[in-house]
């Protein structure tokens, strides 16, 4: 049975009002302050998670197969125009790996998924009880992964998940009708994703970022998955936005 992604049901029904221009990336603390970790130029794309699906009209969700490996190659896509386009993060491809060493990235990709949920939640919904979890972000995933700084020749590697659900004709018409003689609301197309940064050495979550919520952008269309995953990264690193953030409190 498919793993059901954490942080992206997190994000799915979460009912959050995001301000134009907040700052949705995080950064590990010791990026921050004196003496300051040095900020990854060079990264390894792990394996991705990319999945599309159809949602009926009665909310029966079935994942297309065509769609995914088409939205899987346009995020692709995106992260080599970004990695040609900036300067201060080289994006090196995924290894190939014996099955024992996919085993072992799999399981910490399953873990970052948790993870990144559990600090999108402390983080963003928490409120001013988790304010240190803004000022001291820790989170980690152990040092399981430290055979791939050697197997790589990169400190860190890039996370990728994402998911998105096209709506059947008849969903998008029940949702105008709902809307329009009933005053209910039916959630229709939609896309979730998420990346991050991950030490090796350590299994610190050094930075990560993610949609905030249905955008109902087409991961199957190559410009609009661009400018999603350009729109993520751009942040990176974000080191003075990220200092203005936490101290607003």
């Amino acid at each position: 049975m498919k793993r059901i992604s954490a942080i992206l049901l997190m994000l799915a029904f979460s009912l959050v009002v995001i301000v134009a221009n907040a700052t949705s990336h995080r950064l590990h603390y010791s990026m921050l302050w004196e003496p300051v970790r040095p900020t990854p130029t060079k990264v390894v794309l792990l394996p991705m998670d990319i999945r599309v699906s159809e949602i009926s009209a009665g909310g029966l969700v079935q994942e297309v197969p065509a769609w995914t490996k088409t939205a899987a190659s346009n995020i692709q896509h995106g992260i080599t125009e970004y990695d040609a386009l900036n300067t201060e993060l080289q994006i090196l491809p995924s290894p190939r790996l014996s099955a024992e060493e996919s085993a072992v990235v799999e399981e910490h990709l399953a873990l970052y998924d948790v993870v990144a949920a559990s600090a999108y939640w402390t983080t963003t919904l928490g409120g001013s009880g988790w304010q240190h979890k803004r000022d001291h972000f820790d989170y980690t995933l152990g040092k399981g992964l430290a055979f791939m700084k050697e197997r790589t020749g990169a400190d860190c590697g890039l996370v990728v998940i994402g998911r998105h659900q096209i709506a059947t004709a008849g969903r998008v018409a029940g949702a105008v009708l709902g809307a329009l003689f009933a005053g209910v609301y039916i959630p229709t197309s939609s896309n979730f994703l998420t990346v991050g940064i991950v030490d090796f050495a350590s299994g610190d979550l050094l930075w990560f970022n993610y949609t905030a919520g249905a955008t109902g952008k087409e991961l199957t269309e190559v410009e609009s998955a661009d400018r999603e995953v350009l729109r993520l990264m751009e942040d990176f690193p974000g080191v003075e936005a990220y200092r203005k953030f936490i101290a607003k409190g």
